[in-house]
């Protein structure tokens, strides 16, 4: 729960939607995570408020209890699962305050996207679509160890049991995209469009452009694979500094694709994780004390010449240091405001780090928060 909670503080996105419209929600029963979220941010700040971020992060676990018991104990839990558990919280207490004046933004808006799955049915050629909404993307570590190598696996074409609607065929393969948004709206449901692949191919050439993460992409790792969910796999992967989303949209020149804000939004500067906080000289301050919680190639990794829409940047690495998923312990490293150094958060312990800890922790990264340059 720590270091999840330090990589999501650490995300200025996130916690300017947090705190801008604090004075809305921050008595509103309906919304007590967000409140004590924002609470403990500004507790943070202190050093010397020991006793109130412990009671914090007490009150944090006891809101995200409420949708999963299982975190109201001191038992091991999975770092994955408590951010998904916690995004999803937070979407629903801001659903339930969306009356207010002025609404307030949702902080998780800057990790929602959506992704495209084109089914192309093997028997006839015919073509349907649907989207589904993200928050993250799991993906396998590849054999051949890269991030890069792990996303292609993701977005590649697979076949699946798929029943066609034209021929009743039982095969179709399947292809994910980064959503493309309509311009004008073709269809709303999978089973309202049945188009032939070059009708529906040019109709997205002409009228789509790409919704890409707002400010922040968060991948996760599946280092717990096995059949029963509890051995870890320590295979290393190769961790860019930049990542380059442009392969994996729908094949409209580049530019054509604009990302899912406006021009005013896009506007500003790199967004930089929010690590201004001293508790020791040069140091930022930990959330808490110890709460119990008992490759690419140079070529791939240096893509300097991505349109800034389509890069992001690694902001933040939560590990799982252990064997099993019932046993070990989490910590985050966050790349500090200039890039020159990590700073390593390890519970009540914040170390800055002169090694290269994308190669150190290339066998124990399990959560990746990279955030988009504007």
């Amino acid at each position: 729960m720590n270091a999840t909670l330090q990589a999501l503080l650490g995300l200025s996105s996130f916690t300017s939607d947090l705190l801008r419209h604090r004075h809305c929600w921050e008595s509103h029963s309906s919304a007590p995570l967000m409140r004590n979220m924002g609470d403990l941010q500004v507790v943070r700040q202190n050093t010397t408020q020991t006793y109130k971020k412990r009671q914090m992060l007490k009150k944090i676990r006891r809101s995200i209890s409420t949708i999963c018991p299982e975190f109201s104990g001191d038992h091991q839990q999975d770092a994955h699962e408590f951010l998904l558990f916690c995004l999803i919280k937070l979407k629903e207490e801001c659903a339930s305050i969306s009356h207010l004046e002025p609404t307030p933004r949702c902080p998780v808006a800057n990790m929602e996207f959506q992704l495209l799955s084109i089914y192309t049915c093997k028997s006839c050629g015919v073509i349907f679509d649907r989207t589904e909404d993200y928050n993250h993307l799991s993906i396998s570590v590849s054999d051949q160890r890269t991030l890069y190598k792990s996303m292609d696996c993701f977005f590649k074409s697979t076949e699946v049991e798929f029943t066609c609607g034209v021929c009743s065929g039982r095969i179709a393969s399947l292809k994910l995209h980064f959503f493309t948004q309509p311009r004008y709206t073709l269809h709303t449901r999978l089973e309202e469009l049945i188009l032939s692949p070059h009708i529906i191919s040019h109709l997205i050439s002409l009228t789509l452009c790409y919704r890409l993460p707002y400010r922040v992409l968060v991948l996760h790792l599946k280092r717990f694979g096995d059949i029963s969910g509890t051995t870890k796999s320590s295979n290393p992967i190769n961790i860019p500094l930049q990542l380059d989303l442009s392969r994996y949209n729908r094949g409209v020149s580049m530019g054509q694709l604009i990302p899912s804000t406006s021009c005013e939004e896009l506007q500003g500067s790199v967004e930089q994780p929010d690590i201004s906080l001293q508790a020791a000289p040069g140091l930022p301050t930990p959330l808490l004390p110890a709460l119990s919680d008992s490759g690419d190639s140079a070529g791939e990794s240096d893509r300097a010449a991505a349109p800034l829409v389509h890069a992001y940047h690694l902001a933040s690495v939560v590990s799982h240091l252990g064997g099993s998923v019932d046993s070990g312990h989490y910590i985050c490293d966050v790349l500090e405001g200039d890039g020159s150094n990590w700073l390593c958060f390890n519970d009540d312990m914040v170390s800055r780090e002169n090694t290269d800890i994308l190669e150190e922790r290339s066998s124990t990264a399990y959560l990746l928060f990279y955030v988009q340059r504007t």
